[in-house]
């Protein structure tokens, strides 16, 4: 299986089974980083100048440009790059225990999972690991294994080490075929006018936040969270999209019309106007989708 090559997407399955409620609330309910703000790769040079010294045998860089290629290993599917590289910028720890891998100039890195599912549904990619966690949990038949499948590496199995045996998992190569479905240049509009509207409404929430109740906060975090999930579904043909997007539109309207969004008049306008538009688009869609169906369940019945 393919999809997007993100270096994020591979969090869900390195990382502790809570980091995808954790990635999922950063991305939906506080600011981008600025990019006047410095990132945290100070660190790593510091490390190095001072282990360097010290274990001459890391051979650390003193150059912070350096680190990135380090951690890009973490970050990919090639068979070499599996469980290595645990420190991100702080590599020197995996320099003093042994899991450091160095990204290869003849091996080009693919980013992204081992097995990854064709779809852009963004809640879906935060937590269909656990979903398959859980699965591979009760197809075991003792409770050591249970637990083990629970806790242990995403490639281990019955009889093997705790990260499972290197040899036994695919060995992913570049190039590899991308998930990109093809869609509408319509839709494609759609998705960002609508994906820029959410981004619009989520700054909204997070500098007003406090002066909002505490029902409406969360009904509006809800309703963003929606719009997000249902957008990049929209990728996917997802079924119920059309009935989505009906009732998220339908929501919007049902508030706006009654409370001002933004205290713009300008704004609320385009804005009431906007979901108003997509209403109408997807009831006459889902409505034609469904007449369309009819036929094909009569002859299934028969």
């Amino acid at each position: 299986m393919a999809r997007p090559e993100g270096a994020a997407s591979t969090g869900c399955c390195r990382g502790p089974i809570w980091r995808p409620f954790t990635a999922l609330m950063e991305s939906l309910a506080t600011p981008r980083r600025s990019s006047f703000m410095p990132e945290p790769s100070g660190g790593a040079a510091a490390s190095r100048r001072l282990f360097a010294p010290l274990i001459p045998s890391l051979a650390l860089s003193t150059s912070t440009d350096s680190n990135e290629n380090k951690t890009n290993t973490t970050r990919s599917a090639n068979k070499y790059c599996l469980d290595k590289n645990y420190g991100g910028f702080l590599i020197v720890w995996d320099r003093l225990f042994g899991t450091f891998e160095a990204e290869r100039d003849e091996e080009p890195v693919v980013y992204g999972l081992v097995d990854q599912p064709q779809s852009s549904n963004i809640l879906y990619l935060q937590f269909f690991y656990i979903r398959d966690i859980l699965k591979k949990a009760r197809e075991q038949e003792t409770w050591g294994n249970f637990f083990r499948a629970l806790l242990y590496g995403p490639g281990w199995s019955p009889g093997t080490q705790r990260l499972g045996d290197l040899e036994t998992f695919p060995d992913v190569r570049f190039p590899r075929q991308k998930y990109d479905p093809q869609v509408p240049f319509w839709l494609k509009s759609y998705i960002s006018v609508h994906f820029l509207v959410t981004l619009f409404l989520q700054q909204l929430l997070t500098f007003n936040l406090k002066m909002y109740p505490a029902v409406t906060a969360a009904a509006a975090f809800v309703f963003i969270l929606t719009s997000i999930c249902n957008i990049s579904a929209l990728f996917d043909a997802w079924p119920w999209c059309g009935a989505v997007e009906v009732a998220r539109c339908g929501a919007f309207l049902a508030y706006a019309r009654a409370t001002p969004v933004s205290g713009v008049p300008l704004v609320d306008d385009f804005l009431i106007s906007l979901f108003f538009a997509s209403a109408v688009l997807w009831t006459f869609r889902t409505t034609l989708a469904g007449a369309a169906l009819k036929p094909l369940k009569l002859l299934r019945a028969l």
